[in-house]
């Protein structure tokens, strides 16, 4: 799991860079060997602390993977040292500073996983197995297990992911901040091979000192330079925001006790509805109590500031992503080439067909992914684009629900009781910012209130589930979706 993450918060980024260097300080050969000496490019006194931080950055670049961030981190760390204006430096710091808050991190959950055994086997063949050595690189997975075992509560866990959620705030601050910022930087053409896609590690790193290290891999370390503008950075704060709202759910309520009703209720196929909600109340009287009152308003915030980036984007197409010419093809995705066609009014359409390769957005680190079209979503954009901007200005929006009923179908001489669609749909209302801005104190005042021969969920205490449903009508929709049944008699399944 951990090196997943790792690997995802990069590839989100589209930063995972690799370069070689004109300095004498990074040798190489065809071969793809090199050795990367931050220390000698520190000791050269003919630099100035400007030109020493450039350089320092172009060798954190050759560190800049997924098996090895920590080793640039350092490198971009030593480049700050020398020049703390540098963006490049401040960037990819940006990125490497979360990051770094998983050092350890294997070795810090040890007591909490210790304490399902279920999970805990897992936990032994993933990160300490046979197996263990093949999918991680060596440094790397001693960089993770770096630690003291000092997590041994659900509390202990959220307060670690609390901290991630300033650090990426940190992050997200820097890519604000710096919208305009225009970089290149050079990425290693390896990221773009499909055997990174096929295989695990493919380079060995050998740690010579703090600033210096050994790069040896299977193939050549050929690089090229990508250019960043406002595009990339936009796209990577919203990354950061992604992230941050990731962490502020996992940590809005307590979940102490949360373990618990894991291990006694995963196993347990037959275990009703109503057994697994009373053995979480049961559990400890902490769970789902409100830590923070902020917290969840936050997310209407990041939300209001990722729009913006959004907003840019739809609105600057003309400059990121310039319209071709009447009837000329180009492709949009890996799956569709769409031809252009200009109407009467001069606005553009496209036609698509399916099986052509991909034409990207050249030079530029995300190189596809910031072209919209009329095909880019099923709705048209700007009417999704209207609902959330209306559902975080603490508006009212509404949400639509396929309708269902109970009926019977026959199976040999018996009749089976089954859920099924009727084709219609169904609506309601709802103000998403009601449970963001006036958080609900206790999870426990919106569960189900009574329940079914089947000891399923029928009706709630509270029908506007904290707010949320704005015209009390939360068991009325999702009864009629089915989410709750009032049924009672002979068990219901989907059908």
């Amino acid at each position: 799991m951990i090196k997943n993450y790792v690997i995802a918060l990069l590839a989100v980024l589209g930063l995972m860079v690799a370069c070689t260097s004109d300095n004498d300080s990074n040798q190489s050969d065809a071969s793809g060997q090199n050795r990367v000496d931050g220390q000698k490019i520190v000791d050269d006194d003919t630099m100035t602390p400007e030109q020493k931080a450039q350089k320092l950055v172009e060798a954190g670049e050759m560190l800049f993977s997924p098996e090895s961030f920590f080793l640039a981190d350092r490198l971009f760390v030593e480049a700050m040292n020398h020049d703390s204006s540098n963006k490049k430096a401040q960037m990819y710091r940006a990125i490497t500073k979360p990051m770094m808050n998983l050092k350890g991190i294997v070795k810090r959950i040890e007591p909490l996983m210790k304490k399902d055994p279920k999970s805990y086997e897992s936990y032994q063949a993933n990160y300490y197995g046979e197996q263990a050595g093949i999918r991680m690189h060596p440094l790397l997975d001693e960089f993770l297990k770096d630690g003291e075992p000092d997590i041994a509560t659900e509390k202990d866990l959220q307060d670690f992911l609390q901290g991630q959620v300033a650090a990426y705030d940190e992050a997200r601050t820097f890519f604000r901040e710096n919208r305009d910022l225009e970089l290149e930087i050079n990425v290693s053409e390896k990221w773009f091979d499909q055997r990174l896609k096929d295989r695990g590690h493919i380079c060995t790193y050998t740690r010579i000192h703090d600033l210096a290290t050994d790069i040896d891999c299977e193939i050549n370390m050929d690089f090229m330079k990508m250019k960043v503008d406002r595009g990339e950075m936009e796209v990577f704060k919203n990354s950061f925001a992604g992230m941050q709202i990731y962490s502020i759910l996992l940590t809005a309520y307590d979940g102490t006790g949360l373990q618990k009703t894991i291990m006694e209720t995963r196993d347990e196929p037959l275990m009703t509805q109503q057994q697994k909600i009373e053995i979480a109340k049961n559990s400890d009287e902490k769970l789902g109590t409100l830590r923070d009152d902020q917290a969840l308003s936050q997310i209407v915030d990041l939300g209001i500031d990722a729009m913006v980036g959004v907003r840019w984007i739809q609105e600057n197409q003309e400059t990121l992503c310039p319209l071709p010419t009447e009837g000329t093809s180009f492709v949009y995705t890996g799956e569709v080439e769409i031809t252009s066609r200009v109407d009467g009014n001069g606005n553009y359409h496209y036609d698509y067909r399916p099986g052509k390769e991909l034409l990207r957005r050249e030079g530029y680190v995300l190189d596809e992914g910031l072209c919209l079209n009329e095909g880019t979503f099923h709705s048209p954009l700007e009417k999704v684009l209207d609902t959330i901007d209306l559902a975080l200005s603490g508006g009212v929006i509404e949400v639509e629900g396929e309708k269902k009923r109970q009926t019977f179908i026959q199976m040999g001489r018996s009749n089976i009781p089954v859920i099924r669609s009727t084709g219609e749909k169904v609506k309601a209302e709802i103000r998403p910012t009601a449970v963001l801005n006036n958080p609900i104190q206790n999870l426990r005042s919106v569960a189900p209130d009574a329940y079914n021969d089947c000891g399923e969920a029928k009706s709630f205490a509270d029908n506007s589930l904290g707010g949320l449903f704005v015209n009390g009508d939360a068991d009325q929709f999702l009864s009629e979706t089915k989410a709750i049944n009032k049924n009672e008699g002979l068990c219901a399944v989907e059908y």
